[in-house]
């Protein structure tokens, strides 16, 4: 078979060159490629040898001309031959269509960038990703393996299929409070504990590397698991970056894992939503993960999103060695600065590029810089930050942070700059930056640690106005309702759950399960839900009915099925009051959270 690339593209056509080569051996068809880097040079060969190609695989924008005119000349000549665009710009469709090309595919990105046996683009987040892989491993009532520091998609991916869970616990650093890795010797507990009863263990998921960038031992685990012919689902939402420096650690592509999940946009250069899911053959059904990955994903897909995935890998492929080696060089000169502090701690983990640092209050530190310096971190914890970086920022940003942390780690007197937010503004401590940022990667484009005029007013993470729910009108309402529905609900179930009850260890406390998450939802639908308030001893001992957790990072502190603790309610006080984004509270209006947690009747 005769085939002619043109692509202006060098790195591009190589690209394409090595996977029309492997599709060619897998088909058992001897191929031949001749490349061609801009239109004229292509006609002018056609014209000289005046012999047609079998496959005309054409890029769309080629320098002066461009690919639809090219494919309208060689149409011209060779009525009947096979066109194929390739390219990210898929508002030229319709037009290439219009010359009756045989097909219009988008340039791939993962496969050849990340190892994996097939890659797809996600324009829903990793969210959509990892809610397709795990129903596209599972049926309704299947039993999954899940890291209880999992991220809430996993969660919705459980109620989803009504799945059965048995939970790994990662190791817990009591002082800061965050999660590490998963060791080979947990996933064995859990799935030999397992075993002994069931047969039925469709997937195991966990997190690596954790928002902290603490990396499990997935090669061990993978490796593990496929002996019992089992999947190894990774949510690498944090580590699309770990490819490309041998600074990070391996990826859970290279490490055997079957689907990885990777957000672009987080440590990448790509816009909100984007994410790539990679399926390694072998131990998945591939075409039951893609019908999956259809349902979860738009059937109208935003091109701006699916351009920016790979536009982020063009540069990736052009540029990301220069771009990666500068990266490294700065983070460590900058991790080796912050080493030198006394009263901030920076916290060593697996993945350099994830600044954390520990101190007396998280929140405090955050707001600190944010309205002193003009800095705008990742996320806040009770007693540390997270500051995200990438291959964009400049050695400019980095001396700013440092500079930052190193006055507020000589003078330790935050409580001046909190007290005297107007005059820290007033006396221009805010400058101007390079993008708007809300502490959060999801809106994250260019990676930059500076915080833009426009914000400098004002934290996105205000707390809200907390407020006491009137506990007495809840009780003699649950009490009514109790008395209304005793018969044919179940509240008797519910308060019976201590019969058969099992410990679920999270952020250093003990959750006690008294049923399936989908199992007390479907409950609180038929027989309706109290809102409780935190603040009265009433909620102690209910069966929550939602999903309580911060955000960002996004773990269930509390989930659907679990026991309402005194403990379980202090930390959430503690999130409320310290003003983190606690979700899955009642509120009311844009200001005011009630601390009330829905329960079961």
């Amino acid at each position: 078979m005769r085939i002619a690339l043109c692509e202006d593209d060098s790195v591009q056509a190589d690209m394409f060159v090595r996977l029309l080569d492997k599709t060619a051996d897998k088909l058992g068809i001897k191929a031949e490629t001749d490349v061609y880097n801009c239109a004229e040079d292509m006609k002018e060969e056609l014209n000289d040898k005046n012999i047609p190609y079998d496959v005309y695989f054409l890029d769309i924008e080629l320098g002066d001309d461009n690919g639809i005119s090219l494919a309208k000349w060689i149409k011209a000549g060779y009525k009947e031959a096979v066109i194929v665009f390739i390219t990210s710009h898929t508002d030229y469709m319709q037009k290439a269509f219009d010359v009756h090309a045989f097909n219009y595919i988008v340039k791939p990105a993962g496969e050849e960038l990340y190892g994996a046996d097939e890659s797809l683009f996600l324009v829903n987040g990793s969210t959509a990703g990892n809610m397709a892989a795990i129903c596209g491993v599972t049926n309704k009532g299947d039993c999954i393996i899940a890291a209880r520091n999992c991220h809430v998609s996993v969660y919705n991916a459980i109620i989803q299929n009504e799945l059965e869970v048995e939970y790994v616990y990662p190791q817990y650093d009591e002082k800061y409070g965050y999660y590490k890795g998963i060791t080979l010797e947990e996933i064995k507990e859990a799935v030999e504990k397992h075993l002994l009863v069931s047969e039925n263990i469709k997937a195991v998921v966990i997190t690596s590397p954790t928002y902290e960038g603490n990396v499990s031992d997935i090669k061990s685990i993978a490796e593990y698991l496929h002996s019992y012919n089992i999947p190894l689902i990774v949510d690498e939402a944090h580590g699309a970056h770990f490819r490309f420096s041998e600074e990070f650690p391996a990826t859970a592509v290279e490490c055997d894992a079957d689907i990885v999940i990777n957000s672009v946009h987080k440590t990448l250069p790509s816009l909100t939503q984007t994410a790539v899911m990679h399926i390694n053959y072998g131990y998945v059904n591939v075409e039951k993960v893609r019908r999956y990955w259809n349902i979860y994903q738009s059937t109208s897909p935003s091109y701006i999103l699916m351009g920016s995935i790979d536009r982020c890998m063009s540069i990736i492929e052009k540029d990301g060695k220069l771009l990666f080696d500068n990266y490294i060089r700065r983070l460590k000169e900058l991790r080796g600065r912050l080493k030198q502090l006394k009263n901030i701690r920076l916290i060593e983990s697996d993945d350099i590029s994830k600044i954390v640092l520990g101190y007396r209050s998280g929140k405090e530190l955050y707001e600190v810089l944010l309205k002193r310096y003009g800095i705008q971190l990742e996320m806040s914890s009770l007693k540390y930050v997270i500051a995200m970086t990438s291959i964009f920022d400049e050695q400019s940003n980095y001396d700013r942070l440092y500079n930052a942390l190193r006055e507020i780690d000589e003078d330790d007197n935050q409580d001046k700059c909190m007290s005297d937010e107007k005059a820290c503004v007033s006396d221009g401590c805010v400058s101007e930056g390079s993008m708007q940022n809300d502490g959060n990667s999801e809106n994250r484009v260019s990676g930059n640690l500076m915080l833009n005029d426009t914000l400098k007013d004002n934290s996105i993470h205000n707390s809200s106005v907390a407020v006491t729910y009137n506990s007495a009108d809840i009780i003699e309402n649950n009490n009514i309702e109790k008395d209304r529905n005793n018969k044919n609900n179940a509240y008797n179930k519910c308060n019976n759950y201590d019969k058969d009850i099992s410990e679920v260890n999270i952020a250093g406390f003990n959750n006690k399960c008294a049923m399936k998450i989908s199992e007390a939802l479907n409950i609180g639908d038929e027989c309706g839900y109290d809102t409780v308030s935190m603040d009265s001893g009433d909620v102690y001992g209910r069966i929550s009915a939602a999903m309580v957790y911060v955000y960002p990072p996004g773990i269930p502190i509390l989930c659907p099925g679990e026991v309402v603790s005194e403990n379980v309610v202090d930390i959430i006080k503690q999130a409320v009051e310290e003003g983190l984004e606690v979700v899955g509270l009642e509120e009311a209006g844009n200001e005011i959270r009630k601390r009330s947690i829905l329960c079961l009747r």
